[in-house]
């Protein structure tokens, strides 16, 4: 076969993975972008990161449910671990394996096209928190749900990508899981 042929077959066959790629770096974008603009929209309200002791006024959005207010989180997604320390260096080396396990279980399961969107989705949001980490050593989160005297710890696109992810990942699991093994069928001349 000429290389000429050989072209098309390859390209398709790459086709899927180029997609998941362009798919977790739009994402990453999108973090990112809406994390730069919502510091910018408080930095023009005198709000500068990190916050601090500031007096944060928040902006309702739909109807109040739920709330623009800039937080810095030195945590993992929803504030879980956030407090000065060593967290940080901790969820930096966790990202990092994070997303080593990610690389591995795309490879494991490269074939399904429901885990290489939902690992996208995973390396998305884990390398837009990652790059913050990096760059600021704490997280931009800007999202507040409030629900009555509910209020959710606050969180950003980054936090929405892993779970959507994570969500995927575990209805894949779930519904192959609970396939039953196919009985092998009886050879010729078996009752």
């Amino acid at each position: 076969m000429s290389a000429d042929t050989d072209t098309p077959v390859a390209g398709r066959a790459l086709a899927p993975h180029a997609f998941v790629v362009v798919l977790a770096v739009l994402l990453v974008v999108a973090d990112q972008w809406t994390k730069h603009s919502i510091v910018d929209l408080f930095a023009a309200r005198g709000i500068e990161l990190p916050v601090a002791f500031q007096h944060v006024d928040p902006i309702p959005m739909m109807g109040g449910i739920f709330h623009l207010r800039i937080q810095e989180n030195t945590g993992g997604a929803f504030s879980v671990l956030s407090g000065p320390g060593r967290v940080s260096v901790f969820l930096l080396v966790t990202s990092v394996l994070a997303l080593g396990f990610i690389g591995w279980y795309y490879w494991s399961y490269r074939d399904s096209p429901w885990m290489r969107l939902a690992l996208a989705f995973i390396a998305g949001g884990a390398v837009g928190n990652l790059i913050d980490r990096v760059r600021l050593r704490y997280v931009v989160d800007f999202i507040d749900v409030d629900i009555g005297a509910y209020q959710w710890p606050f969180f950003n696109l980054a936090d929405m990508f892993i779970c959507t992810g994570a969500g995927m990942l575990a209805a894949y699991i779930i519904r192959y899981r609970r396939q039953p093994e196919p009985e092998p069928e009886p050879a010729d001349g078996e009752t």
